[in-house]
Order: C-alpha cells, then sequence, then structure tokens
C-alpha cells in the first residue's frame, strides 16, 4: 500500500494513547496516559474492514481436527479429541 491510502491507514493506526479511568473509587483515580501500539480504534469502519481482511483466508487453514467460527468482529478456533496427547498435537498442528 502506498500514497493517500497508505497516509489514510497509517494516520488511524499512530500517535493514539489512552488511560484508565477508575472514577474515583482509589487514590489514585487515572492512569498515566500511555500510547497504543497495538489495534485499531474501536467503533471504526477501518477497524472492521482491516479484521475482514485480515481472517479472509483463515477457513482455508481449518483442518479435520478443528473447526473455525466466524462472527462479526469475534473468531474462534474449536479443538476437540478425548485424549490429552492428541488434543496438544491437534493444537499444535493448526
Amino acid at each position: 500500500m502506498t500514497g493517500t491510502a497508505y497516509k489514510l491507514v497509517k494516520s488511524c493506526l499512530e500517535g493514539r494513547y489512552q488511560r484508565m479511568d477508575l472514577n474515583n473509587i482509589s487514590l489514585y483515580p487515572c492512569s498515566n496516559w500511555g500510547e497504543i501500539i497495538y489495534g485499531v480504534l474501536q467503533g471504526s469502519l477501518l477497524g472492521t474492514m482491516l479484521f475482514l481482511i485480515y481472517i479472509n483466508d483463515l477457513l482455508k487453514i481449518s483442518n479435520d481436527k478443528s473447526q473455525i467460527d466466524l462472527f462479526t468482529d469475534d473468531t474462534s478456533i474449536i479443538v476437540t479429541n478425548p485424549k490429552p496427547t492428541n488434543f496438544k498435537n491437534s493444537v499444535i498442528k493448526i
């Protein structure tokens, strides 16, 4: 990605800060400001679009020992196996 599209995405992902406000529950009601290094802005269209691009091919890597469930902005990989040692091997091979 280059040019204007790159600059737009970059501006949405960089230079964001957050802090926790405990609403006067403790002696220190607010944490220090910290830069957000990972993730996208919650509730943004860009976040939804980037998530869909990220998981687009996820269903293609599923095997017969796992089930991948996708729902809106949530993903679950379900692995079942009655034997603990086989279960561990199944999880590692996903």
